[in-house]
């Protein structure tokens, strides 16, 4: 788990089940959220708050923007390029590495439906995996 100066993770997913179910897991390992149901809430809110957070978890398929703008706003934030931003999507290329971190600059993918005895383990696997090549 994050150290508690930074065990929050962002949440952006218009499925409101599916936000409640991250929150849950979330909790459970000792990690705090925040959630938005759309892009530009979260995109506002990120970018005050961005250097305070563990990860975020984002949607690509939003009801204002996509996933790939939400990235794209974090990265330009002064520090941006330090947080870890990881698609959950169910939307699945043919080859997801390739296309969501190599193409898009994503920090890791994670399909949906997803797995709830792994997902925490997942997110803070791409998380640390950064944190150690920065």
């Amino acid at each position: 788990m994050a150290d508690e100066s930074t065990n929050t993770i962002c949440i952006v997913d218009d499925n409101d089940l599916l936000r409640k179910l991250y929150k849950v897991i979330f909790k459970k390992k000792g990690f705090a959220t925040v959630e938005f149901a759309a892009a530009i809430p979260a995109i506002e809110w990120l970018k005050d708050n961005h250097q305070t957070l563990y990860s975020v978890t984002c949607d690509m398929m939003l009801p204002d923007k996509n996933g790939r703008e939400v990235l794209e706003a974090i990265r330009s934030f002064p520090n941006g390029d330090k947080l870890t931003v990881i698609a959950v999507t169910s939307v699945t290329p043919e080859n997801p590495q390739q296309k969501f971190v190599d193409e898009l600059g994503f920090d890791g993918f994670l399909a949906k439906p997803i797995d709830a005895n792994t997902f925490v383990e997942q997110v803070v696997e791409f998380t640390e995996n950064k944190k150690k090549s920065s």
